[in-house]
């Protein structure tokens, strides 16, 4: 194969540390600040009198 990765297989050093992808890593972290933005945002209108 001379170096090249088989189906696109990122090596061990480049993965992110929990998730199988960096696409899955990206998806968690926009589902986080997603969440974080309503949390704020309804916390926000609960104290807002």
């Amino acid at each position: 194969m001379n170096g090249e990765m088989k189906n696109k297989e990122q090596p061990d050093d480049q993965r992110p540390p929990i998730f199988k992808s960096w696409r899955g890593f990206y998806r968690f972290l926009l589902f986080f600040l997603l969440l974080q933005i309503l949390i704020y945002y309804f916390l926000t209108l609960r104290y807002s009198i």
